[in-house]
C-alpha cells in the first residue's frame, strides 16, 4: 500500500512539473516607449505587454498570442487583444530576441498592426509608429514618429523557474516520503 502512495506521488509530481514547464514556453515581455511627433507636441508614453509564443524569430501575427497597451499623453487610451487582433503584411517590422521585441525598418509593405475597436499601435515600414484612439466626443488622436531603427519597445519579463512553487514542493515532498520510508526500513 506504501508503495502505491509513492508511486502516486512521484507520478503527480512529475505531471505537475511538466505542465509547469510547457506553460513557461510562452514568452512576456514588458512594453515601454515614447512617441514624440516634434517640437511643440505633446508626447505619448505607450506601456503595457505582449506575450509570444516564441523568444527568437521574427514576429508573424499569429507569433502574438496576446497584448495590452496603454497611451498617456495626447492619446488616452487602454486596449487588449489576442491573436486575433492582430493583423500585418510581410516584411513583419517586429522581431524577438536577446530578451527584447525590437521593431526595425521594412521595406513598403511591411507592417504589423494591434487594434481592438477604435484604438490601435501600427508599426509600419519607413521606420513609422502610429498610435490611434477615439476618446468621446473628441474625435481620433493619433501620435506618428519616424524613428532610428532598430528601435526596442519591450523587454522580456522573467517568468518562473521550472519546479518552483507548487511543483517543487510536491517534488521535495516525495523525496522527503522516500527518505523516510529507506530510514524506516533500515531501523
Amino acid at each position: 500500500m506504501k508503495s502505491h502512495v509513492a508511486a502516486v506521488l512521484t507520478l503527480t509530481s512529475a505531471l505537475v512539473c511538466q505542465s509547469a514547464i510547457t506553460a513557461a514556453d510562452a514568452s512576456s515581455y514588458s512594453v515601454s516607449f515614447v512617441l514624440e511627433d516634434g517640437p511643440g507636441f505633446i508626447p505619448t508614453d505607450v506601456t503595457g505587454t505582449i506575450v509570444t509564443d516564441c523568444d527568437s524569430c521574427v514576429l508573424s501575427p499569429t507569433d502574438i498570442t496576446s497584448f495590452s497597451f496603454t497611451f498617456t499623453g495626447f492619446n488616452n487610451a487602454t486596449f487588449s487583444g489576442t491573436t486575433s487582433n492582430v493583423s500585418g503584411s510581410s516584411p513583419f517590422p517586429l522581431s524577438a530576441g536577446n530578451g527584447a521585441i525590437t521593431f526595425t525598418n521594412v521595406q513598403s509593405p511591411g507592417f504589423e498592426t494591434f487594434a481592438v475597436g477604435e484604438d490601435s499601435a501600427v508599426f509600419g515600414s519607413n521606420s513609422l509608429i502610429m498610435t490611434t484612439s477615439r476618446e468621446p466626443g473628441d474625435g481620433f488622436n493619433s501620435s506618428t514618429a519616424q524613428v532610428a531603427t532598430p528601435f526596442p519597445i519591450a523587454t522580456i519579463v522573467p517568468g518562473p523557474n521550472a519546479g518552483a512553487g507548487l511543483p517543487g514542493l510536491i517534488f521535495a515532498g516525495g523525496g522527503l516520503l522516500g527518505w523516510w520510508r529507506r530510514r524506516q526500513k533500515i531501523a
